[in-house]
Order: C-alpha cells, then sequence, then structure tokens
C-alpha cells in the first residue's frame, strides 16, 4: 500500500465542498519544510501561503526552537490564539531532535494535550489536528556492531523509541477523534507496504525507510514526493469552519 492510499485510512475528517479555501495554519521545523516541498511538487491544489481562491490554504511558521520541545507547544498556542479566529484548522509537528534518550514522553504529551484543551475552549469552531513525531534511520554497519558488542544501543534507536513512545499516546488520544496524520508510520512503510523496523532485545522499534531519507533523518526527493503527497491528501480532508 503506497503513503497516499495509507493516508486516506489515518485521516478521520470527511472531505468538504469547496467555497473558497480552507485555511490551515501549520507550525513545523525542518522536516516539516520536507513535507512541503513535496506538497509543492504534487499538490497544485494546496496553495502554499496566503492568497488562494480555492482548495487549501496552507499557512506555515517555524514554531519555537528545535530540541526545545515544551517551548513548541507554548509558541504554537501563542500563535494560534493570536490568528484562530480567521482559521479552519491548526496542527504542530514536533522535530525528531526534540526527543533524546531521555525525554519525559509524560510530561511532554500533558503539556501539549493542555494547550490543545485551552485552544479548543478559546475556538470551538477550530479543528485541531496532530502530526506524529518523525523518525529517524538507526545506525547500522561496523560502528553499530561494536556498540551492540560492547552492549551499547546503536545511535537512533532509543530517540526512536522515545518517538515512538509518544506516537502512540497521540494515536490512542485522537485515533477516531480528531485528525491525525501519522507521518511516522508513513515514514516506517516501504513504498511496498512492508514495515520498516530495527530488532533488538527491547523487540521491534519502527525506523524511517533509508530510500526516504537523505542524511539519515530528513527527506530525500523520493520521500518528500511520497509523503508530500500524503499529506496533501490529509490537508484536503479537514473541514472547513462554520462561519
Amino acid at each position: 500500500m503506497s503513503p497516499a492510499s495509507l493516508v486516506l485510512i489515518l485521516a478521520s475528517a470527511p472531505a468538504v465542498a469547496q467555497d473558497g479555501p480552507v485555511r490551515i495554519l501549520f507550525g513545523h521545523q525542518s522536516v516539516g519544510g520536507n513535507l512541503l516541498e513535496g506538497v509543492r511538487a504534487t499538490a497544485p491544489d494546496v496553495h502554499l501561503g496566503p492568497g488562494a481562491d480555492a482548495g487549501v490554504e496552507l499557512l506555515d511558521f517555524l514554531v519555537g526552537e528545535n530540541e526545545h520541545p515544551l517551548e513548541k507547544v507554548a509558541a504554537f498556542e501563542q500563535t494560534v490564539q493570536a490568528r484562530g479566529a480567521s482559521l479552519d484548522a491548526a496542527a504542530m509537528k514536533f522535530c525528531y531532535v526534540d526527543f533524546t534518550p531521555t525525554t519525559d514522553v509524560e510530561a511532554l504529551f500533558v503539556a501539549y494535550e493542555a494547550a490543545h484543551a485551552r485552544l479548543r475552549a478559546a475556538f470551538p469552531g477550530l479543528t485541531l489536528a496532530h502530526l506524529t513525531t518523525p523518525l529517524t534511520i538507526v545506525q547500522t554497519g561496523p560502528r553499530a556492531w561494536l556498540k551492540r558488542l560492547l552492549g551499547r544501543p546503536p545511535a537512533g534507536l532509543l530517540e526512536n523509541q522515545r518517538r515512538e513512545a509518544f506516537n502512540q499516546k497521540l494515536r490512542a488520544r485522537y485515533q477516531g477523534q480528531e485528525p491525525l496524520f501519522d507521518l511516522a508510520r508513513l515514514e516506517a512503510t516501504g513504498p511496498d507496504g512492508a514495515p520498516v523496523r530495527y530488532e533488538s532485545s527491547a523487540g521491534a522499534t519502527p525506523m524511517l525507510f533509508a530510500g526516504y531519507a537523505s542524511d539519515g533523518a530528513h527527506l530525500a526527493p523520493a520521500g518528500q514526493r511520497a509523503l508530500g503527497q500524503a499529506f496533501a491528501e490529509f490537508l484536503r480532508t479537514l473541514p472547513r469552519r462554520a462561519r
């Protein structure tokens, strides 16, 4: 199953008839920029920036600072509070670098939930969408072999486990309740539909499909196009706010 078809399963809001653009705010950092490059290349009806007459108008901004996920939550809430009255939907995405082997996943999720609860109360007609956190590849080769021999995890494994723990919380809370774009699941699914996992004593951990990666974390052109197309399909499902 391709990413573009899989996303139709992951989206939880129905498409709506067009009457002017659906205006969506999207806070992100670098992998979000990779997604938007793919949207630009595959989805001419998704207008990046203001001024669209129809389709989807995607207004993106750099949210917070990488490696400071709690600040990103606060920055997203502040931006939506300032602009929410003019929006149909809003979403933010964490970056892979926001998660380390020691990230307190529970505390981050509590802060994320609280911010979204306040936004729902402030803007009852606004659709809040969610994106799972992107993954990276896990180190392989001689250095990884040596680390395993010394009882140490390869680079990327513990971080992916933390990312996946947070993503599982997002899925449990929002799947079927609010729109959820499962970027991590798409990244960890090859073009043939096969899951991409790293097997260790802790079990199978999802990781980024190497064929989508440029540097082990960001998206190469093939990944940009595949996942950007899927993201555009998701954006088209977000509803217009009652006016």
